[in-house]
């Protein structure tokens, strides 16, 4: 997964979380909600999700037990 900011996280599984976690939906809704920022693959929604479940942080290889 490529490296996203701490807010683009936070904006990828919130939308997820919006769309029911479909992340074909999420893909689409979060492209129609902001332009003009990167858009990430519908497996990065999935991806996102799993990894909070986890406990692990997206982006950084950590769990928050580590910390």
């Amino acid at each position: 997964m490529s490296e996203y900011t701490p807010a683009e996280y936070a904006n990828v599984h919130f939308i997820y979380g919006l769309c029911n976690g479909i992340a074909s939906r999420a893909a689409v809704f979060y492209w129609e909600r902001l332009p003009y920022v990167r858009h990430p693959d519908y497996r990065v929604f999935i991806r996102v999700h799993n990894l909070l479940c986890e406990e692990r942080l997206p982006g950084t290889g950590l769990s928050r037990a580590s910390e």
